[in-house]
This record gives structure tokens, sequence and C-alpha cells, in this order.
């Protein structure tokens, strides 16, 4: 069940129909239908992804690769955020690429003029993957029901 400042954007969504899914035949009879149009994974959604330094030489261009090793490295000798993400990044786990303090790193990296903004936007678009409207909306995972849109349509 979405809270109700979900619920409030959910009506919102409902009644602008922003992305043109074609909501408004289907609001007063067809709240499946309507679920079933936020549940399809036709939209681009960043969602948590775990990527290794190993499994980044089959995703992107070697030189990339090289390049972000090599500037992690070298602001990890000052920088202990670096350092963990870079230890991170060589580990089993490796790092979340959709992660907010991950592309903080990134980000800082590039305004210092260290790493190339599209090196960083390589690494940080594997987030982007297939998802829902739902997912877009109110992040990773949210699945909406019938109930949601009924509510969402009354006002509570």
């Amino acid at each position: 069940m979405l809270d109700p400042t979900q619920l409030e954007a959910l009506r919102a969504e409902l009644q602008a129909d922003p992305s043109g899914l074609g909501y408004g035949k289907h609001l007063a009879s067809e709240p499946g239908w309507i679920v079933d149009l936020l549940g399809r994974p036709e939209q681009s959604v960043r969602k948590t992804r775990w990527v290794t330094a190993v499994a980044l030489l089959s995703l992107l261009d070697v030189q990339v690769v090289r390049k972000l090793l090599t500037v992690l490295a070298a602001a990890a000798q000052t920088d202990p955020i670096a350092d963990l993400l870079l230890t991170a990044l060589k580990s089993a786990q490796g790092i979340n690429v959709a992660d907010p303090n991950t592309e903080a790193v990134l980000r800082a990296l590039v305004g210092a003029d260290s790493l190339p903004q599209e090196f960083a936007d390589q690494l940080l678009g594997l987030a982007v993957q297939r998802g829902t409207r739902a997912e877009l909306l109110f992040g990773e995972g949210t699945i909406v029901e019938e109930s949601d849109v009924r509510a969402a349509l009354k006002g509570r």
C-alpha cells in the first residue's frame, strides 16, 4: 500500500498523464488495467546494481576502467572516501553504481578535473535498467495495487 504522499502523487499522475500513457478512459472502471500499465517494465529507471572492477572490464571500455581505477587510486592517497570506494570496487561485493554516495564521489572527481565527465556518466549509466512507471515515480521495487489506484482516485 502506498503512503498518503505517494497516493497524492499517484492521483496527480493519473489525472495529468504526463507521459501520455492513456489512463483517462480507464480511470473510472478499470483500475486493474492502470495497475498493469504502471507495472510494465518499459521505463528507464535507476536501480541498484553492484559491480566489481573485474566486472567493469566486460561492461565498459578498458580505457574507461583503467582511467577510473587510476584516478581513484590517486585520490585514495588523500581522501578516505575515495580509498573506501576503490577498496569496495576491488572487493567481491563491488560498489552500487546507483548509490547517491557513489555518484557524489565520481562527481567530485569530475569537478577536480581528475575524471572525464563521459567516463563518470558511463559508470553511473550502468544503474539505468528497465523498470516500471511505478518504480520511476516511487522508487525501486514499488508495486502499485488496485486498492492504491482506487484510494488515489478517491483522494485518500
